[in-house]
């Protein structure tokens, strides 16, 4: 499931870069600000938008949207298809090419 998440990440925020930081990957854009993590679990891998409180128009997306962070849980292929996703990647990937 995680290299499908990664695919996913690829096409539709083709500009974010993959490192690593405490112990995940993360993905960066162009700002050098974090847009994405990857949380690979034993059942599901969580999708983490790292500025998601902030994306308001994409709360009903999410699973679950913390003090900073929105989580989607991501248990088949088919979940990275849920709506709106796409869309929020891409927003998120957007944030993160602006420099704070």
């Amino acid at each position: 499931m995680e290299q499908a998440v990664r695919r996913f990440l690829r096409e539709h925020a083709p500009g974010l870069r993959e490192t690593v930081k405490w112990g995940l990957p993360f993905f960066v854009g162009a700002g050098h600000r974090n847009a994405v993590y990857i949380d690979a679990r034993k059942d599901k891998v969580i999708l983490g938008f790292n500025d998601g409180a902030q994306m308001v128009e994409f709360h009903g997306v999410f699973d679950r949207v913390l003090r900073q962070v929105a989580q989607v849980d991501l248990r088949k292929p088919q979940d990275l298809r849920r709506p709106g996703l796409a869309e929020a990647l891409r927003a998120a990937a957007e944030m993160a090419a602006v420099k704070r």
